[in-house]
């Protein structure tokens, strides 16, 4: 059967319901239904390129191009972008290797429009930030792993849309690539568990080992700046997500040719 494209409005419609109502719309998530490719790849990439001004005008109280220099400036957004379509990406690979263990039989067009509804999530905190304007607290953790490196952890309002992630994560554990699509106590726990297990994996792990990562190479004094090292960084991730995607959309597409 061919497989339809979601048109673009009824996506972002679909996201914002998902969530407030993450059970109807991952059960309902089509296997023969796919995001557009042509238009939500570039709007992933570029969302961030602008509202990140928003987020670090939150996070610092000053316009970021007012307050850094413009290579500084240039650093920071284009490491946004890249990591925000890196995300998105990751999140794909993650869920189809998640399934892959549980055995679930989630098709490629399911696990990208998921993933595209929890990156809504992660795009709105920007504007959850703006708490900040009105002097809500935010945190600063300091890591010295490195002596003269410290890698620094930055606990801000968009992390009060966290509990909505793992709702989210929850029913896509349990409908698309978790434990049994059944209403048992013991598999709905197992499920929280794993929901719990891969927003903590994705936020604490791997975003925290690129911060590591770039901590340590810095540590290495090559006289590479940071945003230089964080801008390679981020390209070596998106590329390596990146080419898992394209595989296993090879992959998808050599598998209905076969259906055909």
């Amino acid at each position: 059967m061919k497989i339809r494209v979601i048109p673009t409005r009824i996506l972002f419609k679909r996201a914002f319901w998902a969530m407030v109502m993450p059970r109807r719309i991952f059960s309902g998530v089509n296997e023969h239904e796919r995001i557009n490719y042509f238009l939500v790849i570039p709007l992933i990439a570029s969302w961030w390129y602008f509202f990140g001004h928003l987020h670090l005008r939150c996070m610092n109280n000053v316009w970021v191009w007012k307050a850094w220099p413009p290579e500084m400036t240039r650093g920071v957004l284009v490491t946004f972008m890249m990591n925000s379509l890196m995300n998105w990406l990751l999140l794909v690979c993650l869920f189809w290797c998640v399934a892959r263990i549980f055995k679930r039989r989630a098709t490629l067009p399911q696990l990208e429009v998921a993933a595209f509804y929890l990156w809504f999530v992660w795009a709105l905190m920007p504007f959850v930030d703006m708490l900040h304007l009105l002097n809500f607290p935010k945190y600063t953790f300091v890591l010295r792993v490195f002596k003269n490196r410290p890698t620094f952890f930055y606990a801000h309002a968009g992390w009060l849309l966290l509990p909505f992630m793992i709702g989210e994560l929850f029913f896509i554990c349990k409908n698309l690539i978790g434990f049994k699509k059944t209403s048992s106590v013991r598999d709905n726990l197992l499920n929280i568990g794993l929901a719990l297990f891969l927003i903590l994996f994705g936020r604490a792990t791997l975003v925290s080992l690129g911060d590591f990562l770039i901590s340590g190479i810095l540590n290495l004094n090559w006289g590479w700046g940071y945003w230089n090292v964080a801008i390679g960084m981020s390209a070596i991730g998106l590329f390596v997500c990146s080419v898992f995607w394209v595989l296993l959309f090879m992959r998808q597409v050599h598998a209905l040719r076969g259906i055909e």
